[in-house]
Formats: structure tokens, C-alpha cells, sequence
């Protein structure tokens, strides 16, 4: 109870000034207010996203990129320049991070790491970093472990130069995969699409692999912990909706086999989390049962 007082204590100690000071969008590059966005959504939840010193301690180097990036102590002062490239080897609980040196400039090395965390706006982690010298390969990974399965995770590369400055590259997602049993069917979330201010397309895949007659559906809302625990219910009838924070929509009512399926919803609110999974009810055995694929979110427009 002390340790969690204390990290609540503390993160609201440093964040309270940024996360509710205005930027003025004249100041305010587009990566910047994305930061800004992303440490008010784990501040307004710190006893959900912080809850340990390591994610206290990332949240804070967030904040000070986010103050350095106000000042222009770290944008565009780097002379490395640094690529995020996708990740390979993904598997339910591991996966092997790439980044890439495109220029050192008059850099005599890099410092590079990566930062890494579930692609739902909680805290980032960082691994430990390592030194290339402008001779050696440009490329560089790393394999981070003790992931979650059936997830999705954003990264990206970081480099330091010799004189202490910070390039960050883009944002790179991948999903985790799963130990799939066989006895249920293989249900795939993937990521929402044309998204406005008040609309997107959702998408994902389901393989009823030995099973027949399943119910296809989206679930939807601002409420993540509502669209979770839809995999709790058996039957599509019994998930009630409620209002913005969770909706369902049916897009087969009879699957056999394996099929990708696409629906656009609408009559979102703008400028909000949105957070969905594709899930297939069927019957085993006379049980009625119910298979999601992972929870994925995104943001409308403003």
C-alpha cells in the first residue's frame, strides 16, 4: 500500500504542470503532442499503468523527452540518425527488435536502445543499451522476452550520440502470437482502418478450424475492460450493450471454415480510445463458448 502511495505521489508530483498545461499548436509538433497525449492517459490512470519503479522510471524519461522536446534540446539536434526496421522472430512471448544507423554525421558513435510497450498507450520500457562505432554494422536488435501473448506492442529504436544528444525513430507495431489448441478456433484481431472522427473499419480473421456454425462478431467501446471481458461470456446473446462503452455487431451468423471479415462502425465520439477484438461463438461438445482475438485500440480524429 506504501510502495503504491508512493509511486502515485510521485507521479503526480512531476506530471501534473505537463499533462494539464495546454501546448499551444503553433509550438507543438504532431509527435510532440502525442507525447503529451500519451502521459496524460497513464497519469489520469497511474494505478492501472503505474504501478511499479520500472514504469514509474519510463514514465519520467518520457516526461523529460517530452520537456527536452518542448525546449528543442533533443529534436532534430542529434547528429545520428536513427531507423526503426520491423521486428522478426515474433513469437507468444518474445520477439527481436531492429533498428538502423542511417547516419552518424560527425558522430564518432551511437549509444542504441529500443523502447517497447503494449500498444495501448501504457508506459514504455526500455532495454539496455549498446555502442556502434560509425565503422561497424549500422544495423542493430535486440530480443526482449516476458511478453504477452495474443498482443499488441509498439517500439522503436533510440540513438545517442557522442555529445549526449537523442534520436528517436518512428513507432513500429507487432502482434505476439499465441499457443493456439487445437480444440478451439483460431480467432485474430487486426488493426482498425480508415478511421475519422466518428467512424472505422475494424478487421480480423477466424479459422473455426474442426468446429462449424459460429457466430462472427466486433465488439467495440471506450471501455477496455468491458470489451475484455467479453471472452468470459458463452453466447453472443448474453453480452449486453452499454452505450459508448460497448457495442457488438454480427458479421456471420453461420461460419464454417476460415474467413476474414471487415465492418465499419460509426457513431463514434471524436478524439477518443476506441478499443475492439473480432470473436466467434460456437458450440463444443453442447457447451456454448466464445473465442476473441486480442484487444487492439485506436483514437478517432478530432
Amino acid at each position: 500500500m506504501k510502495k503504491a502511495l508512493t509511486l502515485g505521489v510521485a507521479a503526480f508530483i512531476v506530471a501534473a504542470a505537463v499533462v494539464y498545461t495546454p501546448i499551444s499548436a503553433s509550438h507543438a509538433s504532431a509527435a510532440q503532442t502525442q507525447t503529451q497525449f500519451n502521459l496524460m492517459y497513464r497519469f489520469r490512470n497511474q494505478d492501472r499503468y503505474i504501478t511499479n519503479y520500472s514504469q514509474l522510471y519510463a514514465f519520467l524519461e518520457e516526461l523529460i523527452q517530452y520537456l527536452n522536446e518542448l525546449q528543442g534540446q533533443t529534436s532534430g539536434t542529434s547528429e545520428v540518425d536513427v531507423a526503426t526496421v520491423s521486428a522478426t522472430n515474433v513469437m507468444p512471448y518474445s520477439a527481436l527488435l531492429r533498428g538502423r544507423i542511417d547516419d552518424f554525421g560527425s558522430s564518432n558513435y551511437a549509444d542504441v536502445w529500443f523502447e517497447f510497450g503494449k500498444d495501448n498507450g501504457s508506459a514504455l520500457m526500455r532495454t539496455s543499451s549498446e555502442r556502434i562505432d560509425d565503422n561497424d554494422n549500422e544495423s542493430f536488435s535486440r530480443t526482449v522476452g516476458g511478453l504477452a501473448q495474443n498482443t499488441s506492442y509498439r517500439f522503436r529504436a533510440v540513438a545517442r550520440d557522442d555529445n549526449g544528444d537523442i534520436d528517436r525513430g518512428s513507432f513500429l507495431s507487432f502482434d505476439t502470437g499465441r499457443t493456439v489448441s487445437e480444440d478451439t478456433p483460431d480467432v485474430t484481431t487486426q488493426s482498425a482502418t480508415d478511421v475519422t472522427d466518428d467512424s472505422a473499419v475494424l478487421r480480423g480473421t477466424v479459422d473455426m478450424r474442426d468446429f462449424d456454425s459460429g457466430t462472427v462478431f466486433f465488439v467495440y467501446g471506450e471501455d477496455e475492460r468491458l470489451v475484455d471481458d467479453v471472452a468470459d461470456y458463452d453466447r453472443y446473446s448474453d453480452i449486453d450493450e452499454e452505450g459508448s462503452d460497448l457495442q457488438k455487431v454480427s458479421v456471420d451468423s453461420d461460419l464454417d471454415g476460415e474467413e476474414s471479415y471487415t465492418k465499419r462502425v460509426s457513431g463514434l465520439d471524436n478524439d477518443r480510445d476506441i478499443f475492439h477484438r473480432i470473436c466467434v461463438a460456437y458450440e463444443n461438445d453442447g457447451d456454448d463458448r466464445i473465442e476473441c482475438g486480442s484487444v487492439r485500440s485506436f483514437t478517432t480524429d478530432r
